[in-house]
């Protein structure tokens, strides 16, 4: 429990995306690879908590002005929906096809969506929660180092052209 601690305290100090998750996964990660942790499953209770957790923090991003907004881009959220579960699917599909991950590992680890709500749902259904903590860690990880650079050459050109 204290690499957990001490793990989250350094991923927020150092400003990483996600400190607080991944910061942990990366100390607790490094300790179980050097064979100095010797833990090999999360306690059921420990789960159960991270998952109520994790559903009061997503609840309490729920008020009136989001539930009014979204009605209005209710078209644009159904087609983002949409769009994101096929092209995970097709990608999860190819990512089974080209390594030795089960079918649901492979889509889960491809899916766009935030990492512990992906480790969550590879836990429910007993997919392999290393490999998708991995994909979504990596994912997440050129997404912070991409998306940024990306729009600034966008805010550049159109700066430039207006």
């Amino acid at each position: 429990m204290i690499l957990v601690i001490v793990g989250g305290m350094l991923g927020t100090l150092l400003k990483i995306p996600a400190g607080a998750l991944v910061g942990p996964l990366f100390l607790v990660g490094s300790f179980k690879a050097a064979n100095i942790l010797n833990l090999n499953d999360v306690p059921q209770i420990v789960r159960w908590g991270s998952q109520a957790c994790l559903g009061m923090m997503l609840g309490l991003l729920f008020s009136r002005d989001i539930i009014a907004y979204s009605k209005k881009m209710l078209g644009g959220i159904l087609f983002v929906g949409v769009v994101s579960v096929l092209s995970a699917l097709l990608i999860g599909f190819v990512v089974y096809q080209l390594t030795d991950l089960s079918l649901i590992t492979a889509i889960i680890a491809t899916v766009p969506g935030g990492l512990p709500e992906m480790l969550t749902l590879a836990s429910s259904v007993e997919a392999n929660t290393q490999a998708v903590a991995m994909f979504q860690l990596m994912r997440i990880i050129v997404l912070m180092l991409v998306v940024p650079v990306f729009l600034r050459m966008i805010y550049k050109r159109f700066r430039s052209e207006g």
